[in-house]
């Protein structure tokens, strides 16, 4: 009876080269390096997402400006009054008119006050379309005229003009509604300034 080779029988089976079994405590690295990747990965999708959003969202708001025009102004109900009272409310966003002068040949004035904020407001009637814009125009060249670096919105909706001006903590906005022209502005801050726009009638 021969000697029997156990090497040979494991050779002859095919299992030489065959990796050793792996340790106890050992890491995996193969599942950490895909558990790594995956979680690299979503993480680039949340950011990528996350830039997206964004942008539709500024794209938005910057067509929304383009349509309506800066608060929204031409999805505003026109003004059909003639009286200074209605055309300058008593009350506007928190701010009180303070006072209230003008005639019809040359415009109303009002003043509004808020926690220490002053907003000037003027409104007049002119015979014309073409008036009120030349108005707009105007007002817009004195705005430009002013040192510093502004924000500036030029635009122009069908009949409606308008040229706002932000400046550090001032503000102008001049703009008609067909033959009414609208003007407000203010020194003592544009975040006020824009609260009182997003709230006036007109």
């Amino acid at each position: 009876m021969s000697e029997h080779d156990d090497s040979d029988s494991i050779k002859g089976l095919g299992f030489e080269g065959a990796p050793a079994p792996q340790k106890k405590g050992q890491p995996n690295w193969l599942l950490i390096i895909l558990v790594v990747s995956a979680a690299l990965i979503l993480c680039c999708c949340i950011v990528i997402g996350a830039l997206i959003f964004g942008t539709i969202a500024a794209g938005g708001a910057l067509f929304g400006e383009l349509m309506s025009g800066p608060y929204d102004i031409a999805g505003r109900p026109a003004p059909v009054s003639i009286s200074p009272y209605d055309l300058l409310p008593p009350s506007v966003a928190g701010f009180t008119r303070a006072s209230l002068g003008g005639n019809e040949s040359g415009g109303w004035d009002a003043v509004y006050t808020r926690s220490g904020v002053t907003i000037e407001a003027q409104v007049r009637i002119y015979d014309s379309l073409g008036a009120a814009q030349s108005a707009v125009e105007a007002a817009g060249r004195e705005f430009d005229s002013a040192s510093g670096v502004a924000t500036r919105m030029t635009g122009s909706l069908n009949d409606l003009w308008y040229r706002l001006v932000k400046r550090s903590s001032e503000a102008h906005f001049a703009y008609n509604r067909g033959q009414y022209f609208f003007y407000a502005r203010t020194s003592d801050g544009v975040g006020a300034f824009d609260d009182f726009m997003d709230g006036f009638p007109y």
